[in-house]
């Protein structure tokens, strides 16, 4: 649950995050994601764990907004973890767009 999450006030430092705290983010520019690259991400990150964090920003009290890593966001549901690696980062919507933008060229 979100209740009483304990995530330290260090931004920009590795913390870990309740997978159901964070919300797909208002700018993430892809729409469709194809079903069988999630699954092969969903079985690497079971074997490997999530090697590069989810950038998250906080939107209300105990809620964060994933600003980049949605795909390992969703694969880690289907891997089944109930928590995930995280930065939290202070920033506005003007970056956080940018940052979303930045990430959507890359390839799936």
């Amino acid at each position: 649950m979100c209740d009483n999450v304990s995530v330290k006030e260090e931004k920009h430092h590795l913390q870990t995050l309740p997978i159901e705290c964070m919300q797909r983010g208002k700018y993430q520019p892809r729409k469709d994601i194809n079903p069988e690259k999630l699954q092969e991400l969903a079985d690497s990150i079971k074997a490997q764990g999530i090697i590069q964090p989810i950038v998250v920003r906080q939107i209300a009290n105990e809620k964060y907004e994933i600003v980049a890593g949605e795909r390992r966001w969703r694969a880690a549901q289907l891997a089944g973890l109930s928590q995930v690696p995280i930065v939290i980062k202070d920033i506005d919507d003007r970056a956080a767009m940018a940052i979303a933008r930045g990430n959507g060229y890359r390839v799936d």
